[in-house]
């Protein structure tokens, strides 16, 4: 009743996630592994492939380091999509504000308000983990403008409409709030609070992640920013130069990135939301960073 997705590196870890959902799915599933260990696609690739190698009308896409907590999940999913006509794509993370200013699905200064989140996440720096656990509205399923890319599910009618975007992107980066982002034009897009897992791996913010965040807000500008919750015009200012100052770090050094974001910026009419006097120091401060 499930297709479950997974573009994999490791057998290991393919494994280790297969004997995770065997044990806590609670109904019939089929596995679609594309085998992407010599680096053949980009994720985008790899999961149009997957769409094209499912077989049942939920289809789930996941990250190969991820633990189901939850035990009778699959039941979970059907259920959210069958009470709610309207949902198009189901996560465990995400946020309801997207921002003008480059970001991923958020960041970690952004309001709590906007944060939708219910995941055990695994640090390798130290062996730690914590549980992100944020339910602003004591929903739950709470509706949000993206969702994380660890695991999300959608629809046979979704996937009949909607791709993942490989002609605009060719790496790793950004298919999860893209995907998300062409979802919401048609459907509703979600976060669940019935389903627990561990994500046993971080994120990474290289030069690949700055490069296709730049290209996703220049190919969404036009529906940016989205504000699901109605904050307040001093709560966007907010929100948007926070997302700009948990960017600004990653850009130092980074002379065309730097430009690039300033086009960005420009483009999306930043200016507006933010105020002159902050708008005129985030292209300063990126001039600077991009002489570091």
């Amino acid at each position: 009743m499930i297709s479950i997705v997974i573009c994999s590196r490791s057998a290991e870890m393919l494994s280790s996630a297969a004997k995770s959902i065997e044990a806590t799915i609670g109904l019939p599933y089929q596995i679609i592994d594309i085998d992407n260990s010599k680096g053949r696609y980009s994720i985008f690739e790899a999961y149009n492939l997957g769409i094209e190698k499912s077989q049942f009308n939920i289809l789930c896409f996941m990250h190969e380091d991820v633990g189901f907590i939850t035990s009778g999940w699959g039941e979970k999913v059907i259920n959210a999509f069958h009470d709610n006509s309207k949902l198009g794509l189901l996560g465990v993370a995400g946020s309801s504000y997207k921002s003008l200013v480059p970001s991923g699905w958020s960041f970690a200064t952004a309001t709590d308000k906007a944060l939708h989140m219910n995941v055990v996440q695994h640090y390798k720096t130290d062996g730690s983990s914590v549980h992100d656990y944020n339910n602003p509205r004591s929903e739950t399923l709470s509706k949000v403008a993206a969702v994380d890319g660890v695991w999300f599910c959608t629809t046979r009618e979704v996937v009949n409409q909607i791709k993942f975007d490989d002609t605009i992107f060719n790496g790793f980066h950004c298919y999860d709030v893209d995907f998300s982002l062409s979802v919401l034009q048609q459907y509703d897009v979600a976060v669940t609070y019935e389903i627990l897992l561990n994500h046993f791996s971080e994120g990474s913010f290289n030069d690949g992640w700055l490069s296709d965040t730049i290209k996703l807000h220049n190919k969404w500008n036009r529906v940016l920013p989205i504000n699901l919750d109605n904050l307040s015009a001093d709560a966007v200012a907010l929100e948007e130069t926070k997302a700009f100052y948990a960017i600004l770090p990653k850009l130092s050094g980074k002379r065309q990135l730097c430009l690039d974001t300033l086009k960005v910026l420009w483009k999306s009419n930043v200016i507006a939301r933010v105020g002159v006097k902050m708008f005129t120091r985030m292209n300063l401060l990126l001039l600077k960073k991009s002489l570091e």
